[in-house]
């Protein structure tokens, strides 16, 4: 088959399917023109939903550790006992006619020693 032949029969394919190739001159004139900057707006996207990805498991998070902070504050506002051993252990209260006895060891009498320095 000769090049011109080639040619003759494009040209009748063409002019039976006017309408088929119409639109896909059409689609790669605008997949050339904006094609580029749909690419660009579908890498932004994908950043942009992994951040919001990162940002909802951060909020979970937080959430958790707002609910176990209530937790503990609704138990030392309403439970006695848990109140009294948050101020024994953190604040060193004792009740009247209790001892306190304190083990030494090398490593609390240098900060002791440390701390006597520093005052």
């Amino acid at each position: 088959m000769k090049i011109y032949q080639i040619s003759i029969v494009l040209y009748q394919y063409l002019c039976r399917h006017k309408w088929p190739v119409f639109a896909l001159v059409i689609a790669l004139i605008f997949f050339n023109i904006w094609g580029k900057q749909f690419f660009k707006s579908y890498h932004l996207y994908r950043a942009l939903h992994d951040k919001n990805a990162l940002l909802v498991q951060r909020l979970e998070t937080s959430r958790l550790s707002l609910s176990q902070k209530q937790h503990f504050v609704h138990k030392a506002e309403t439970q006695s006992g848990f109140r009294e051993k948050l101020i024994r252990e953190h604040l060193g209260f004792i009740k009247k006619q209790e001892y306190v006895i304190r083990f030494l060891t090398p490593e609390s009498d240098e900060a002791n020693a440390q701390q006597a320095i520093h005052f």
